[in-house]
């Protein structure tokens, strides 16, 4: 912490300030949701598509049957 000097301290000071007020704020809740409904939105398309090559009879995936 010696080589940290007082202008590293007050850096890492500012930064854990910002970084509370961030948590703090509704912003990053907000964003939390969307990324949240961003994954099931894809998980969904994806579990679609995954329905429809299963059930389309494509031989085009990789299968040792």
């Amino acid at each position: 912490m010696n080589k940290l000097g007082g202008v590293g301290l007050f850096i890492a000071a500012i930064f854990l300030v910002l970084t509370g007020l961030l948590i703090q704020s509704p912003i990053l809740e907000w964003l939390l949701n969307l990324v949240g409904w961003v994954i099931v939105i894809a998980g969904v398309i994806l579990g679609v598509y995954g329905l429809v090559k299963m059930f389309s009879g494509d031989k085009g995936g990789s299968s040792d049957i």
